[in-house]
């Protein structure tokens, strides 16, 4: 791997996590000596969802802008982690000074295939996921599968979770998993996701035109399970893709698809109903959702067949009489 240096770098700044970056920070360390001319500062938050907060992002940005070296404009950022970390420092990089340039070192599988791509920045709140947020793309992303060798198996069903997703939306991707072999992912579907996600932000990269609409796939349920249920990301876009293909897509043959692929292939159980949390929750994450598009009705992306996403619109009201089969509970949206 190697770091991209702007003639006019002088001053790096270093976003990551505690976990990354004692597991990592020898050999990351090691390729930024390549250029002994820079100046670093680095700031390491916590793992996970929870370096997204309001308050690490004030403790990070007085870090960086106190700090004795020098911070302009020719400054990079480089967010060295998974999807958390690339959102959070995007988000950093987009307000400091006003924008300054930054690159993406994606370290885990979901952050390789989607979360890295696109130039989401976000942080939580109290409110619900992601609802802070800006557009604003890095300047370059480096995809080193080194990292992916230590990689957990939580890790790696986290990521299956995004490309099970591209392979319902793309028939090639689709044909690429099923001849993959049990859990271990190759070069070859790492790249086809990137580009296929490329293609689509290319086409909408502000979300204006509505084509880019389609990556949400699994995500609007997703999100609420994951809050709820306090899963990592990918494995509640499986269960928001598993619950969209059982209430809201008329072909049922690709509930079949979906099993073959996280029991056959990625070695992954679906038994959200087994799990107990306050369900109460989920429809309230949902409420808040930021695809809702009215004060009765939210966007869902469905599918039609491989390859065919279509987004339909369904009321509040149905969604909850969905809910209340599946868990058995009334809800305050």
């Amino acid at each position: 791997m190697q770091i991209s240096k702007h003639k006019t770098t002088k001053t790096i700044i270093i976003i990551s996590d505690s976990y990354v970056w004692k597991k990592y920070q020898n050999y990351i360390l090691k390729m930024l000596k390549k250029n002994n001319s820079v100046e670093i500062i680095k700031w390491i938050g916590p793992r996970g969802e929870k370096l997204k907060s309001i308050k690490n992002y004030e403790l990070a940005t007085n870090h960086i802008l106190s700090s004795s070296h020098d911070i302009n404009k020719n400054s990079t950022l480089i967010a060295i982690g998974g999807g958390a970390v690339s959102d959070f420092a995007g988000f950093i990089a987009s307000t400091l000074l006003r924008g300054i340039k930054w690159t993406i070192i994606p370290t885990t599988l979901l952050s390789m295939v989607d979360a890295s791509i696109g130039g989401k920045t976000a942080l939580n709140t109290a409110a619900g996921k992601n609802l802070l947020g800006t557009f604003y793309p890095p300047s370059k992303i480096i995809v080193d599968l080194h990292f992916l060798k230590s990689l957990s198996m939580l890790d790696y069903y986290s990521g299956y979770g995004e490309i099970i997703k591209y392979a319902f939306l793309s028939s090639k991707i689709n044909k690429l998993l099923k001849r993959l072999d049990k859990v271990h992912v190759n070069e070859k579907i790492i790249n086809e996701c990137i580009a296929y996600k490329n293609k689509i932000v290319k086409q909408d990269p502000r979300e204006e035109k509505g084509i880019r609409t389609i990556l949400n796939f699994g995500h609007t349920f997703g999100h609420a399970f994951e809050k709820a249920f306090n899963l990592p990301h990918g494995i509640a876009v499986l269960w928001g893709i598993e619950f969209i293909l059982r209430h809201f897509s008329k072909n049922q043959k690709l509930l079949s698809t979906f099993y073959d692929f996280t029991t056959n292939i990625a070695n992954i159980k679906i038994d959200l109903y087994k799990k107990k949390a306050n369900p109460s929750l989920i429809l309230n994450f949902i409420c808040k959702d930021k695809k809702r598009s009215s004060s009765t009705h939210i966007k869902l992306v469905t599918l039609e067949k491989i390859g065919k996403p279509r987004v339909i619109e369904v009321t509040i009201n149905d969604i909850r009489k969905k809910l209340i089969k599946e868990f058995g509970h009334e809800y305050i949206c």
